[in-house]
């Protein structure tokens, strides 16, 4: 579901289905939250793929593990460097706080939802 909700976050919707995109944007995100609170806090984690990292902080993520950023360089796969991060529930919990706000102002306010719109 957390993968859902990410793919829906892509969507470019009509403004008069935006709210609606954005609601099961919210379920999405909120099953992932109950199936990950259900299990061991250890292991209540998604894997996401990197979609890009700075060289700097690679080259200080590098020297913590005892690599040179020559290392990396040199590597033309990029097997040295780790391609995934990992949400914690934490996290996702963040980012369904960060879906759900525009949806309650609108609501509080009588304002219709509109993503552009910033309060």
């Amino acid at each position: 579901m957390f993968y859902q909700a990410r793919r829906l976050k892509e969507v470019i919707p009509e403004p008069h289905e935006a709210a609606e995109l954005n609601k099961e944007q919210a379920r999405c995100l909120l099953a992932a939250i109950n199936c990950l609170a259900l299990v061991d806090p250890k292991s209540a984690w998604v894997a996401v793929p990197r979609t890009s990292v700075p060289k700097s902080s690679k080259s200080a993520g590098l020297a913590a593990w005892g690599l040179e950023a020559s290392a990396v360089e040199d590597d033309p796969l990029g097997s040295l460097s780790p391609e995934m991060d990992l949400l914690e529930l934490k996290d996702i919990r963040m980012e369904y706080l960060m879906v759900m706000s525009p949806l309650l102002l609108s609501s509080r306010y009588g304002i219709q939802y509109n993503p552009g719109l910033s309060f």
